[in-house]
Order: structure tokens, then sequence, then C-alpha cells
């Protein structure tokens, strides 16, 4: 028993004494170490107990880069990741140039729509015509001028075709219609105007007024050719600056010679007999007698009662000195 306990008694010193001194030579080589090599071997076990912690992977990380011990930042996305952000990048920079190109070709565009310099183009005038040279920049001012004043209308699909042919038929009543700028170029573009072609004119001293089919009476004609003048029998003398007939009279005058014309029947001379300004004679091609009309009658009126006589008398051979429609839907011959 006293044996026993003597041996465990040596064991037990044996292991202490082994124990202190592996721990003593344990501890003199931790102290032989560098104490670089003892921080970076610190640092070591503390990043890795802070990096592998429990339930946390590498691969698939939600960041995209966490610290290593070897290097200050580390990719950690997987190969699918990675070229899902590529895919992303390279539609990102697709749809930025396609914004790009787009940008471009609006700007280009309102370029080319916006009217800077506005021409015209006289429709049925000769480019070396003098007179409709002339016209064609009184025309262009107007035009001008109202672009100026609407700023907005300097692009083409914003013009208003109703508001720039009022403006302009204020200024000049010759002009129809003027139409949209047909073809544009940069900064430039080109108005068609269509003039009034006059069908009679009438002259009292210095000035000259004309009349189309439909009755506008104008001062100037561009267009030329010939025209039926209107005779002055009245005998009244026209002072400087009024006219002897009116602008009620011109039309009056204008519409009849249209109505005859659609019939088929040509006005050769018009004539305002003497002592009065509100008749007139109308001779016709191939009819040998004179048409008595008024204007206190609406010239449609009149033209149809003046064709039905003409045909009546001609049907019968009847050989008249001039027939009177001034009467409504009555027509006296003699």
């Amino acid at each position: 028993m006293l044996l026993a306990t003597l041996k465990q008694n040596d064991i037990i010193s044996t292991i202490n004494m082994f124990g202190i001194k592996a721990k003593k030579v344990k501890n003199r080589r931790a102290a032989a170490q560098p104490v670089r090599r003892r921080a970076a071997t610190d640092d070591s076990s503390s990043s890795s107990s802070a990096l592998f912690r429990r339930n946390r992977t590498l691969t698939g990380s939600l960041i995209s880069s966490v610290p290593s011990p070897n290097e200050q930042s580390a990719s950690l996305q997987s190969p699918r990741v990675q070229t899902h952000n590529l895919k992303r990048k390279r539609r990102s920079i697709r749809l930025a140039l396609l914004s790009a190109l787009a940008l471009i070709a609006a700007l280009s565009w309102l370029l080319v729509q916006i009217i800077v310099v506005p021409k015209v183009q006289i429709v049925g005038t000769d480019d070396n015509d003098t007179l409709a040279q002339a016209a064609a920049r009184d025309y262009t001012a107007v035009i001008q001028d109202y672009l100026s004043d609407n700023p907005l209308e300097r692009l083409t699909i914003n013009i208003n075709p109703r508001n720039l042919n009022r403006v302009i038929q204020s200024r000049f009543p010759e002009v129809a219609s003027v139409s949209p700028p047909a073809k544009v170029s940069l900064w430039t573009a080109t108005f068609a105007v269509n003039l009034r072609s006059p069908v009679v004119y009438w002259q009292s001293g210095n000035t000259k007024a004309y009349v189309d089919n439909t009755g506008i009476v104008f001062d100037r004609n561009v267009l030329g050719g010939s025209v039926i003048a209107v005779e002055d029998q009245t005998g009244i003398r026209a002072d400087a600056g009024n006219s002897v007939i009116s602008s009620r009279f011109l039309q009056f005058i204008g519409k009849a010679v249209g109505y005859f014309k659609e019939n088929n029947l040509i006005v050769t001379k018009i004539a305002l007999p003497a002592d009065t300004t509100r008749q007139l004679l109308i001779s016709l091609d191939r009819v040998g007698y004179t048409i008595k009309m008024t204007v206190d009658r609406p010239a449609a009126g009149q033209v149809e009662d003046a064709i039905r006589a003409v045909s009546y008398l001609s049907g019968r051979g009847i050989a008249a000195k001039y027939v009177d429609v001034r009467v409504g839907r009555r027509a006296f011959y003699r």
C-alpha cells in the first residue's frame, strides 16, 4: 500500500515536472520568435475568427470583396455572377449608345425643320421675270415678319397655313394661296405662292384695278396675259385718288365673266354705258348682241337668265339688238 502510494506520487511528480518543463519550453520558443511573426500570427488567428464564421460561405457572398490575410481585398464573385454583371454592363453601354444616336437624330431633324431664311417660288412665272422677282421679295419680307411674330412656327410642322394666308393676303390681295414649304434644306424653306389670274381690269387715271373670276380686286398683275379692259362710257371724270366704280362693281364684273366662262361663253368686251355707274353691257364671242346687266341683282341669276335667252333666240334664228336681264327671272330683247 505504501509502495503504491509512493509510485503514484512519483508519477504525478514526473508529470508535473514534464508539464512544467513543456510549458517552459513552449514559452521559451514563443519568446524566441520575432515580434513581427508573433503579431502576424495573432492577427491571422483573429482575422480568421472574424472572417470564417458559422452560416457564412465564400462563394456566392453578397459582397464583392472581403478582407483576406494575404491581400487587402479579394473578389469572391462566382463565374455566374461575373457573367451576369458583364451582360448588365454591356446592356447599359448599348442603351447609352442608342440614346446618344436618338438624340443626335432628333437634333438633326430639328435643325432641318427650322426656318431661318424663307424663300418664295411664284407658281407659273419665270425666274428671270423682273416683275415676279420684285413680287417674290415683297412676299418673302411678309413671311419673314410673320415668322418673327410667331417664333414657334419657324418649325415647319408648326406652321398654320390659314393664318399665314390671311396675313399675306391682307397685304397683297393678288395672292390666292401660300403653300407650306414642300422643300426644306438646312436653315432654308421654299414657299410656293399661287397668284390670282385676272379676267378684267379697269383704269381710272393712274389707278388700275384687276379682278379675278371670284370677284377679288387687286392692283398688281404679276402673271400678265390677256385681260379684258372695261370700257368707260359714263363720261364721269375721276378725281385723283377716287374711282368711278366701286370694288363691289368690279367684283360683280369678275363673277359675271367667270359664270359665262363656266357655261362655255367667252366675254370679249365690257362697257359702262353713259350716265350710269350701276349697269354694264357685256359682249360675248359668236353672239351678235350685247347683254344688259345691273349690279343690283346677283351675277349668277342674271347670267343664268342670259344663257336661256341666248339659247331661245339662237334656236329661233332671231337677230336681236340686245338682251336685258336686269329684272329677276325675266329676259327682254329688242
